[in-house]
């Protein structure tokens, strides 16, 4: 048998518990559930006592509530029995059986009561921006009772005071009806009370309170046009739609109805009025002349003609568009750029395609014309705007031939960021081998951003004609607008504007490049920094290229130009070397021909000027950046290298030819002298130093002939030098036909070193 289990409040933990035997455990915690369950059915019980405690003593404290209130009910009606005056009167009448002249007394007392508790209700509903109806019959009600007061002695300085207030508090009152009338989103029902509460302070017939509303409206959207957005002008043309149909409902039919209503009953006995707790209606109310409170306000409540408020509206209508147009012009000068604009155009045209209909405007024609127009002239203004290319063509750096353009090998000796795909390597890449410098990327800068310009301007253009000219409001339907002009509204939106847009849009990029392309030949026509606006020309050619369909094709740079700019980059680069060469023909030396071959004897290679000559000139093109050579370049560099050329040989021709004739014209003595020798073994002509000399530089001109090779059909200016260097060197054809074999053969293995010159084959 197991153990009793131990009294729960003496153990120390949770732990103490389970540290006693398992039966003990088990017996512990049997104990504990009964005692749960016990001290749950004892607490159910206490909760239950005390909540129906609680409900008695509630239905106690109510019983007392009701009974208080019967109480007080008694006590006021007993107070109200023993006030002195109602005694003294009710004593008087008894007794004495008269009493008019204090009643007349209390009459007016309570007039003054109720007028200034009337002035003190119309404050607060204008204050509290309230019923505007309800407040005109209210101060239509305190202005008889003031009225009523004139002829009495005692209450005169209290009657003017309240005639003040009541002067001013009609002018308040009619500020919050001006209030209501032009609030945006007033209900139809509130706006006509606004109108009547109008008609009845101004005592205004329905043709003076049109004209006044009217004139209100055009207030508030002449305030409107001093701002500048979009929204303005939408709300503006929502304002515009909502007056006409709102005139045309309240002054036919509404407005009517409504004054024959206030015809029908007293002013004091509308609930509205006789409610309110500053009148003090139930207690004064008897003390109220009789025709004032059967006071019913009457007017002419016939309404207008159609007739009578279309003309009203069509003299308004005029007004407000001009206010209108005016407000869309001014907002178009604000915008920038030209989505904007489009976005204003749709949403503007169809809030005024939506109004149109809405209020039933047979001809919106010139409205619309005048709006489009607008639109579209700041349309085409934005468009010029953005064709336009700024080039600074002002400060180039001036080259020379002496300039280097960086080895691409330096590249490697750079840290380069080689994140996005190595972006930044392949720019720097591109850069170099167009020979962009910092300049010259500073127009190809100008030029991207020109063209992501323009890419966005086609772009969005386009959007013109996907645009969709429809809304979810079943009611509308852009057919049914009047518009009544030569070709179909959809078509004149979403094709015909479209299309003059990018008409527009092809002249003034013609326009733009024509202006880049005469600002370039402007500065460029004296021949200084060709290559730099060689390379400008390029990347602006390139752009146009890339226009392809969005430019027509239109002739804007005279090649003369790039002909004179070409010749320029050849002078440049030619000057060095020429001028290095020239003087190496002047000091021609001893040949040397022990490497000549053949029978007769004849070179094989170039003389060591020639070829340094090439290799001197190609370093110097490669210097100012191989982009610049294109084939019209080259060939310039040739016509140059030829045409001077040509010129030194036959200098250097003339000159041994007046030198071998002074040497024949010598005195006869060196002849005799000459002649006593004649036994002796000579060379053969054809060996002398002068033929050997005639017969290097022949080879020199046919080998300077392949890289100097000119287009077919154009003369060859070194055939004369040519003819006259073989007429020296005294060549059989056969030999003539060997050494111009040599220097082809030559020529093909040396080529290679030569790229900028190499000829092309054919």
């Amino acid at each position: 048998m197991a153990p009793p289990p131990p009294d729960s409040s003496t153990l120390s933990s949770w732990e103490a518990a389970f540290a006693q035997p398992l039966p003990v455990v088990r017996s512990l915690h049997t104990q504990l559930t009964s005692q749960i369950s016990s001290n749950r059915e004892k607490l159910r019980s206490l909760v239950g006592s005390s909540y129906r405690d609680l409900l008695s003593t509630a239905e106690k404290i109510i019983e007392m509530e009701t009974q208080i209130r019967v109480v007080e009910g008694n006590l006021g009606k007993i107070g109200r029995g023993c006030d002195s005056r109602i005694v003294t009167g009710r004593r008087e009448e008894r007794w004495c059986g008269g009493g008019d002249r204090e009643k007349g007394q209390l009459e007016a007392i309570a007039r003054l009561k109720v007028a200034k508790g009337g002035i003190e209700a119309v404050g607060k509903l204008v204050r509290r921006g309230g019923d505007a109806l309800v407040g005109a019959k209210v101060l239509g009600v305190v202005r008889l009772l003031l009225k009523s007061l004139d002829g009495v002695e005692d209450q005169g300085h209290l009657v003017r005071e309240l005639g003040k207030r009541v002067t001013g508090l009609k002018a308040k009152l009619l500020r919050h009806v001006d209030g209501v009338l032009v609030k945006p989103g007033t209900e139809r029902v509130e706006l006509v009370k606004a109108l009547c509460a109008h008609a009845m302070i101004t005592s205004s017939n329905q043709q003076d309170v049109l004209k006044h509303f009217l004139e209100l409206r055009l207030e508030a959207l002449e305030t409107k046009s001093q701002y500048l957005s979009q929204a303005t002008v939408l709300e503006m043309l929502e304002l515009y739609g909502n007056t006409i149909l709102e005139a045309r409902d309240a002054f036919t039919r509404r407005l009517a109805e409504r004054f024959a209503q206030l015809s029908k009953a007293p002013l004091l006995q509308d609930p509205a009025v006789s409610s309110l707790p500053e009148l003090s209606h139930d207690v004064h109310g008897r003390w109220i002349p009789e025709n004032i409170r059967t006071f019913t306000y009457s007017t002419y409540s016939i309404s207008l003609a159609n007739g009578d408020v279309d003309k009203g509206l069509e003299a308004w209508s005029g007004e407000v568009q001009k206010i209108i147009f005016q407000s869309v012009t001014t907002s178009l000068a604000a915008q920038t750029d030209i989505k904007s604009v489009l976005d204003f155009r749709h949403a503007v045209l169809m809030k005024f395609f939506i109004v149109s209909v809405q209020t039933r405007d047979e001809d919106p024609s010139g409205t619309f014309e005048q709006m489009r127009s607008a639109i579209v002239g700041r349309m085409y203004a934005l468009i010029a705007e953005a064709s336009k290319i700024e080039l600074d063509l002002t400060t180039p750096k001036t080259s020379t031939a002496g300039d280097q353009q960086l080895p691409i090998w330096d590249l490697a000796a750079k840290s380069l960021d080689t994140m996005n795909r190595a972006a930044k390597l392949r720019g720097i890449v591109i850069d170099h081998r167009h020979g962009r410098d910092e300049e010259v990327r500073q127009i190809h800068n100008t030029l991207a951003s020109w063209s992501a310009r323009l890419d966005e301007q086609w772009s969005v253009v386009a959007t013109m004609r996907t645009a969709k000219w429809e809304t979810h409001d079943l009611d509308f339907d852009l057919d049914d607008v009047g518009y009544d002009g030569n070709a179909e509204l959809r078509t004149l939106l979403t094709k015909d504007d479209p299309r003059f847009a990018e008409e527009r849009l092809r002249l003034d990029t013609a326009k733009a490049l024509g202006a880049a392309f005469k600002q370039i030949a402007d500065v460029a026509k004296d021949g200084a920094n060709a290559a730099y606006y060689i390379r400008v020309l390029r990347a602006l050619e390139a752009k146009t290229i890339a226009l392809g369909a969005r430019l027509k094709d239109v002739t804007f740079l005279d090649a003369s130009l790039y002909s004179s700019l070409y010749k320029a980059i050849a002078e440049q680069a030619c000057e060095q070397p020429l001028r290095e060469y020239q003087a190496s023909l002047t000091r021609l030396t001893q040949v040397v021909s022990i490497l000549w071959d053949g029978t007769p004897a004849l070179p094989l290679q170039p003389s060591l000027a020639t070829f340094k000559f090439l290799t001197a000139l190609q370093r110097s093109m490669a210097s100012m950046g191989e982009d610049l050579w294109t084939r019209d370049a080259v060939e310039a560099v040739r016509r140059h290298v030829s045409e001077a050329l040509a010129k030194s040989f036959d200098e250097e021709i003339d000159a041994d030819e007046d030198a071998v004739h002074d040497k024949n014209a010598a005195p006869e003595s060196e002849s005799t002298a000459t002649n006593t020798d004649e036994d002796e073994p000579t060379e053969p002509k054809s060996t002398s130093r002068t033929t050997q000399a005639a017969t290097q530089c022949l080879f020199d001109v046919l080998y300077l002939q392949h890289p100097l090779t000119h287009p077919s059909g154009s003369p060859d200016l070194l055939d004369r030098p040519r003819a006259s260097l073989a007429t020296r060197a005294q060549l059989d054809e056969a030999a003539l036909q060997r050494l111009q074999k040599s220097a082809k053969e030559y020529w093909k293995r040396t080529y290679l070193l030569f790229g900028l010159l190499a000829a092309r084959e054919q």
